[in-house]
Order: structure tokens, then sequence, then C-alpha cells
């Protein structure tokens, strides 16, 4: 297992909490840390680096914060820190939005996206709220589907959970609809969570609100080790109490043979070139220079050799003959006609809306092209998405009942190198199992017993019996 220590912290100013926060990476020893309101300008960015020696960082300022804007407030911005043993690891992943800073942590087949938030607050208004509950849902929808998620930072909302029973307000209800889509939960509401009830206490009338958070999928509930919120000490710098969480991740066995990694390569090109010709001479020129044909197999070890050094083979002749093609893990399917239509539109406007100089005053018909544009696509992406997850788990089900043949094709299908997707991790009798051995016993299990004498009163033991006596006649008469 491995272990993984969070923290998420709304700083409201960075200059002022450096050393509460210098401080809290060491004692805590914290690996990943999140950063809300941190008020830097694009040109301070760089201070992130002297906060602490052993941390690298990710910062986004506000947007509307370039250097030539006429009112340059300080307020804003969200960033990720991690340890620099970390970062062979660690993926930066574009948000394109100053609002979210997203990770991308890799722990050999374990994919974790780590998403620090910074929602909008009250003074925004309802819909700018909305806006950002539906861009946390497509970010959801996408990362999920290959790997784990962690949502943390500042929601600016309430939600209600064990541990503060009614506490949910209308932006909490929006966001909570969003958890229960994608399965996810709060920590913080819940009896993992200790310290504090509440993580904001207002400086002027002293009332106190819980609306920093942290979020996981409601699966992984077993592998939090630890979840706090901190002390008033940090009062001192900040209206926020910071949030810490150690979470054990499960770490694959490796192989004891070296896996050659999953590529796409492009058979025909955009002209209309086909390569296949290219690659056989390719392979035939890699057999005649190795040794691979004239070889002897006399035992199971020569065969083992020979097949891995044929697939070796096959792998280096596309390589070097082959185009390969890039991964877009957000095309799903149902990523056509009408989808693939307005998303190209919305990218189109947006690019005339960027060329103006992201106007954002409500007298700018770009802008409002732009954002009317990106709601007809968001709408039509989460009813689509919606609908494939739902026709997904349908196939999966009616697989399992009636063809386990189809069945384990399907979840050899559908499983890549993360041991967040489906089939990867199934729940049995309230027990959530993991490593591949342990699934295909408790798999075992579940099928044997589904055609075992039950209680159930379409169970029909004359047909079991008629079935089990012709199998067996049939077995001794074609096999004696």
């Amino acid at each position: 297992m491995a272990s993984i220590r969070f923290m998420s912290w709304n700083v409201t100013g960075i200059m002022s909490a450096a050393s509460h926060l210098n401080t809290a990476l060491t004692s805590h020893n914290i690996d990943i840390c999140g950063i809300s309101e941190h008020w830097l300008l694009e040109e301070q960015r760089h201070l992130f680096q002297s906060i602490h020696s052993d941390y690298a960082s990710h910062v986004i300022s506000d947007f509307s914060l370039h250097p030539l804007a006429h009112d340059r407030r300080r307020k804003g911005g969200v960033a990720l820190l991690w340890r620099k043993d970390l970062s062979s690891r660690v993926t930066v992943i574009d948000s394109a939005d100053d609002r979210i800073a997203i990770l991308k942590l890799s722990l050999n087949s374990s994919v974790v996206f780590i998403m620090q938030v910074y929602l909008p607050t009250s003074r925004y208004g309802a819909d700018t709220f909305s806006e950002y509950v539906a861009k946390l849902n497509e970010f959801c929808a996408s990362f999920l589907s290959e790997g784990s998620v962690i949502i943390m930072g500042d929601l600016n909302a309430r939600l209600s959970g064990p541990r503060i029973n009614g506490y949910e307000n209308s932006r909490g209800h929006q966001l909570q609809i969003v958890l229960n889509r994608h399965q996810l939960f709060a920590v913080t509401t819940s009896l993992l969570c200790n310290g504090p009830t509440h993580t904001y206490v207002h400086s002027d009338d002293g009332s106190s609100s819980l609306i920093d958070h942290l979020i996981i999928e409601s699966s992984k509930h077993d592998l939090i080790k630890e979840c706090r919120v901190l002390n008033d000490y940090y009062l001192d710098v900040s209206n926020h109490r910071p949030i810490i969480c150690e979470m054990c991740f499960p770490v694959d066995i490796p192989t004891s043979y070296e896996q050659m990694p999953h590529t796409s390569f492009k058979w025909n090109s955009a002209d209309g070139s086909d390569y296949s010709e290219i690659y056989r001479q390719t392979l035939q020129s890699h057999l005649v220079n190795s040794d691979i044909c004239k070889r002897v197999l006399a035992s199971e070890q020569d065969i083992e050799r020979f097949t891995r050094d044929i697939a070796s083979c096959l792998y280096a002749a596309s390589e070097s003959s082959l185009k390969k093609r890039k991964f877009r893990s957000f095309l799903k399917p149902y990523w056509k006609g009408e989808l693939k239509a307005l998303h190209k539109e919305m990218w189109r406007l947006r690019c005339v809306w960027v060329s103006n100089g992201r106007p954002r005053n409500s007298n700018s018909v770009s802008f409002a092209q732009y954002k009317e544009a990106k709601r007809k696509f968001r709408l039509k992406h989460r009813q689509l998405s919606e609908s494939h997850l739902v026709n997904l788990n349908i196939e999966l089900e009616s697989a399992a009942d009636l063809n386990q043949k189809s069945f384990w094709s399907m979840i050899k299908s559908r499983r890549s190198d993360s041991c967040g997707n489906s089939g990867a991790e199934m729940k049995f009798a309230n027990i959530i199992v993991r490593d591949p051995p342990s699934l295909a016993l408790h798999w075992g299990d579940y099928f044997s017993k589904m055609y075992t004498e039950s209680s159930n009163v379409n169970y029909n033991g004359s047909f079991k019996e008629e079935i089990e006596n012709s199998f067996k006649c049939f077995m001794e008469n074609e096999f004696p």
C-alpha cells in the first residue's frame, strides 16, 4: 500500500500565510497540498518556489489579472504543491480555468486525479456557480474513466452528512447531485473526519461555516487512514482552517516480465496511404536480422522466450515503420454527430472571444455567443454521457447473469492500466475487493452460489437433476 498525505487550505493571501504553510508541510509530512485564494499576480507565481525547498508547484493566478488589465485587485487563484520526490509520478493537467488546478498522480497501476478547487462566492450569482458545478461534473466523468478522483478546496457550498446533519443549502444541493451521479462523498461531513466541525470563521461577526471540503469516491472510504480539520492556530493568518487527509492506495505487485506499452498506430494516413506493405517489409527485415526463425524449442522456457521475442519483434517493426495515434481519453463512443458539431462550434466561438481580448462584460457579443454555445454543448454531453454509463451497466449486469464468456470479455475490454476502472474494483457482501486474485475468488464464489440450490421459489431441483444426468451420460459415452 502507498500512503499519501493530502492537505487543502484557503490561505486568503499566501504572502501572510507562507510561514504557517511551511510549518504545516513539514510537521504534518504532507505529500500533496492544494491552495485556494493565494492572491498572487501572474508575474508573482514564482514566489511559491520559495515557500519550501522540498516542494514543486503548479500555480494559476486569476485570468483577469493580466499585466495590461486596468483594475488588478488581488483575489482568487489556485495552486498545487507536491514533494519533489513524487515529480516522476506527477503530471500537470491543463484545466483551462483559473479556479481549478489539476494533477495526475500515477502509483504503478493506480491513477489518481487531484483537483484543487475555488468555487465562486455568492456575490458572483447562482448562474456562475452552476456553470462551475457543470464543469466539475465534466471533469469527473472524464477522469473516473481512467482512475480515481479527489476534489478538495473551498467549494463555497454547504453539504450535509452524519457529522453535520441538515446543513445543506441550495448551492450544496446542486453540488450533491453531481456527487451522487458519480458516487462521490465529502469526507469532511462524514464520521471519518475529526477536529473542528467548521472550516471557515468570519473575521467580523465570528460566524462559522463548513464550506471547505475533501471529496473522494464512496468505494474508497476504506482507504482513508486519517482525515482531520486542523486547529485554530491557522486562523491567525486566514479565515479558513486547513484539512489534511491520509489515504493508503493499493499498489500492484510487479509482474516477472516486462510489459510492452499499449500503443495505437496509424495504418492509414490522412492522404490515403497504406502502411501495410511498409510494415511487412520492416518486419521481414527484423526477422532476417534475428535468430528467431532458427531456434530449436526444446523446453517450456524456450517457448516462453520465443513468444516474448516474437512479440518484441512485432512491436519494434511497428515502432519504426508506423505513425502513432494520439490517445484522446475524452472521445467516447457517443462523441459524434450532433455532439461533435456542438463542440466544434463552441471552440470556434471561443477562438473569436479570445481574439477579442477575453471580454467578460454583459455587453460583449462574442462572450455571450461563446457562453451560449458552451451551455448547449455541456447539456448535450451530460445527457449522452449519462445514457452511455447506464447502457454499459445494463450490458454488464445482463452478461453476468446470462453469458459468462461475454461477461469476462466485456470486463477485459473495459479494463485499462488503472485500478479505478470498471471491473478492477468490485463490492462483494459489503467488502470492497481490488487485487486480481481476490477478485477471481469472489467472482468464482458468486457464480457457484448462483447455480446451487437456494430458497428461491423459481429454483427447479428436478430440472437440475435431469441436466446433471444428461451431462454424466454424455461424458461417459463421448469421453470414456
